[in-house]
């Protein structure tokens, strides 16, 4: 399935886009998030990279799928890339975005440059300490709302975690087709996802751990960076100190914690996360 996507930089009016000679990064959103959010990130980067945020299936205007697997997800971004011709490129997957990208480098790991991975656990359970109230949260998440102030109130008093709130807020969107022009009826707020869809992302990713598909990517000779916001609750510290001590002595992977961010790392860090992509890209790319 191919996805939707977002380009950046956007050539200039009445220009075509032209290939760039230049390294590419490909972001992946996570659970209820679309390739837009990445946007503040891009504009501080596009400068020096080629740039490709997509939405994955169920979510954005991606189409949804009958399957919601990780391989099934990974071959997404495979078959997104293959169209876009956008590989091979450093992938950068926050939350679920983190399990599709490994997924994805399991499938096709030369068109893989480096792997960051933002803020999910290798083996533990989804939504780390979450989990369940992530899974009712969705459960009694309203179809839509009145206002945005009126869906800002209720994920504040209801979502699991501050930086899901947050996140799912920055997608919250105005649908322009359920009233007419005369009715003075407000339009309702919506969520640009498929809830069904979230539930079976959410059950596929109870199985399998991921991490035996990190460390094979490091035996091909992909870097990874995993990072972890150090008030996450999504990533358990003690699931953090296990998976450091796993790969201690495996020079392909490097495990970091964030002082002062939780599971919105990227968005909540934005210059220090941009600072770190970039070093990373420059460490392990070409000379």
């Amino acid at each position: 399935m191919e996805l939707s996507y977002i380009h950046w930089p956007h050539p200039k009016e009445g220009e075509v886009r032209q290939q760039r000679e230049t390294e590419k990064i490909l972001f992946l959103h996570g659970l209820g998030g679309n390739g837009s959010l990445w946007r503040p990130i891009a504009a501080m980067c596009e400068d020096q990279f080629d740039l490709l945020a997509a939405d994955q299936r169920g979510h954005g205007k991606s189409p949804s799928g009958e399957a919601y697997t990780l391989l099934d997800m990974g071959q997404d971004v495979l078959d997104t890339m293959q169209s876009a011709h956008f590989h091979p490129a450093w992938i950068v997957g926050h939350s679920m975005g983190v399990r599709t990208a490994v997924a994805m480098a399991h499938l096709k790991p030369k068109w893989v440059r480096g792997l960051v991975l933002i803020d999910v656990g290798f083996t533990s359970a989804t939504g780390g300490s979450i989990g369940k109230p992530l899974f009712d949260f969705l459960d009694r998440l309203p179809q839509s709302f009145n206002s945005r102030n009126e869906a800002r109130d209720y994920l504040n008093k209801n979502c699991p975690d501050p930086a899901m709130g947050l996140y799912l807020l920055a997608v919250l969107s105005m649908h322009s087709t359920t009233t007419s022009a005369s009715s003075q009826a407000p339009r309702p707020w919506t969520f640009p996802f498929d809830r069904n869809a979230m539930t079976e992302i959410l059950k596929a990713a109870q199985t399998p751990p991921i991490r035996p598909w990190i460390k094979e990517a490091t035996e091909k000779g992909i870097p990874v960076l995993a990072l972890r916001g150090q008030t996450s609750s999504v990533w358990l510290k003690t699931h953090f100190e296990e998976e450091k001590n796993i790969f201690e002595h495996n020079p392909m992977i490097s495990l970091e914690e964030f002082a002062g961010a939780g599971h919105g790392l990227p968005f909540e860090k934005r210059s220090e996360f941009v600072a770190r992509l970039i070093r990373f890209i420059k460490e392990n790319g070409d000379p």
